[in-house]
């Protein structure tokens, strides 16, 4: 997480962490966020908030710039630079 207004590693705070699975309703996360040193945060989820093919995890914390990961659990698939998920081979 990076500061909203120095761009300086956000170091301190409570985050909340969303998560969406394939696509669904966004819902807040109930797993734990560490503070890893230098801005660096890790989130581990609850095992129900990673029962999906597609997983996104988004970070908010108030003096934070908000940010978003994508993970998809089936191999075999590519993201393009256009945003478009393609099938590679098989699942």
């Amino acid at each position: 997480m990076v500061s909203a207004t120095t761009g300086a590693g956000v170091t301190t705070g409570t985050p909340t962490v969303y998560y969406t699975l394939d696509n669904g309703t966004q819902s807040t996360g109930t797993g734990t966020s560490t503070h890893k040193g230098q801005g660096c945060w890790t989130y581990a989820p609850l095992q129900a908030e990673t029962n999906a093919d597609h997983l996104l995890f988004t970070m908010v914390l108030a003096t934070a710039v908000t940010q978003t990961v994508n993970i998809y659990t089936s191999t075999g698939r590519t993201l393009s630079s256009s945003g478009n998920t393609t099938l590679v081979g098989s699942t």
